[in-house]
C-alpha cells in the first residue's frame, strides 16, 4: 500500500508523511488518486476540471488512547493507534472507481519500499459521499477501496459483506444512525503486495449528508517487514467513527 502524501509524485518517487502530534494537515490543490499497491496512490499534476470542492484542513490530536483525526469539512472524526502517521500537506484521495467519495482526512502506518515503489501496511480516512441509499454507499466505498487499493496485483477479488446498522452519539447527546460493512480483499501476482486485505467502512447519516470512515489494512502476505496488521485493530478504526 503506497503512501498517499503530497510528496508522492507517481510510483517510486516518495517523500514521507508528517509526524503525529497536535498538527494541522494542510489541504493543497493536488488531488491524490487511489490505485496501486495494497493501496497505491498517485498524485495528479493538477486538479481535474470538476474535482472535489475545497475542504477545511483536518486537525489531529494525540492522547494515550490514540490519535483523533477530525475532518472539519465532513464533520466526522475517527481514531487511529498512536504509531500511525497523520498525512499533512496532501490533497484529497480520489478513488478511481468511485470519484464521488473523496477521502479528505487520512492516516497511514507501516511504510516500506519494494521494487522501487513506496508502500504502507495500513490506511484510514474519512469524507462525505454523494447522497444515496446508505447500505449501497457503504458497499460501494468498501468495494472501491479494495479494488483500487490492490490494483498492482494481477488478480484482485473483493468480497463485501452485508451492511449492519450502527448508532453513534453526537456531542449534544443526540443519536446518529448509520451502517457498518467489511470487505475481504484476496490478491495474487505481486510479491510486494498483501495477499489478503481487510476493508472496514462506517457510514453515518449526518442529516442530509453521508459522512464515512474507511480503514484498510494488510492482514496476510507481502514482505516480512513491516509486519502485517491485526484485522481487529483495522476494524476498530472504522468502529471509532463518530460525528464531530
Amino acid at each position: 500500500m503506497s503512501y498517499p502524501g503530497g510528496g508522492y509524485q507517481g510510483l517510486g518517487a516518495f517523500r514521507g508523511p508528517s509526524r503525529r502530534g497536535p498538527v494541522i494537515a494542510a489541504v493543497v490543490a493536488a488531488v491524490v488518486l487511489l490505485g496501486g499497491g495494497a493501496a497505491a496512490f498517485l498524485v495528479l499534476d493538477r486538479e481535474p476540471a470538476e474535482g472535489p470542492a475545497p475542504t477545511s484542513p483536518p486537525t489531529s490530536a494525540t492522547t494515550s488512547a490514540g490519535t483523533l483525526v477530525d475532518n472539519l469539512t465532513g464533520r466526522i472524526a475517527f481514531s487511529v493507534p498512536v504509531d500511525w502517521d497523520v498525512a499533512g500537506g496532501a490533497g484529497p484521495v480520489v478513488l478511481k472507481s468511485l470519484p464521488t467519495a473523496p477521502i479528505t482526512a487520512y492516516a497511514t502506518t507501516g511504510d516500506y519500499e519494494c521494487a522501487g515503489t513506496s508502500y504502507h501496511r495500513g490506511f484510514a480516512g474519512s469524507g462525505v459521499a454523494r447522497p444515496g441509499e446508505i447500505n449501497q454507499v457503504a458497499t460501494d466505498i468498501a468495494h472501491a477501496v479494495g479494488t483500487d487499493g490492490y490494483s498492482p496485483a494481477s488478480s484482485v477479488r473483493v468480497e463485501v459483506g452485508t451492511p449492519k446498522p450502527v448508532t453513534r452519539v453526537r456531542a449534544d447527546g443526540a443519536t446518529v444512525d448509520g451502517v457498518r460493512v467489511e470487505a475481504v480483499v484476496i490478491t495474487s501476482g505481486n510479491a510486494c503486495t498483501s495477499t489478503r486485505g481487510l476493508v472496514a467502512v462506517t457510514v453515518l447519516d449526518l442529516g442530509g449528508r453521508l459522512g464515512f470512515v474507511v480503514a484498510n489494512g494488510d492482514v496476510e502476505g507481502g514482505p516480512a517487514d513491516p509486519a502485517v496488521l491485526d484485522g481487529a485493530a483495522v476494524a476498530a478504526v472504522a468502529d471509532s467513527a463518530r460525528p464531530s
